[in-house]
C-alpha cells in the first residue's frame, strides 16, 4: 500500500513594508529589489513538499508576513501500466 501524498500552498498576509527593510537590515541572501529599486516580495507558489512549504513560510516570516501552510486533499495518481 502506498502512503498518501499531498501538495502544500501558502496563505500569506503581507505587511505594508518588509520587517528587515524597515530596520535597514535586508539579509544579503535576499535580493528583494528590482532593477528600478522597487521592493518585490519573494514569489509564493504551490509547493509539492511540506519541507519546501516550511522553508518558504519561514523565509516570508522573516519579512514580517503572517503565513499559514495549507494542505491539499490526498493526491491520486493514475496507475502505471507496463
Amino acid at each position: 500500500m502506498t502512503r498518501k501524498q499531498y501538495a502544500y500552498r501558502l496563505k500569506v498576509e503581507y505587511p505594508s513594508t518588509p520587517e528587515y527593510y524597515t530596520h535597514g537590515h535586508l539579509p544579503v541572501f535576499m535580493h528583494g529589489f528590482d532593477e528600478e529599486g522597487r521592493w518585490r516580495w519573494p514569489i509564493v507558489t504551490t509547493k509539492l513538499s511540506l519541507a519546501a512549504a516550511k522553508r518558504r513560510a519561514h523565509l516570508l516570516g522573516e519579512y514580517g508576513c503572517t503565513v499559514v501552510i495549507e494542505r491539499s486533499h490526498p493526491i491520486t495518481w493514475p496507475e502505471l501500466t507496463p
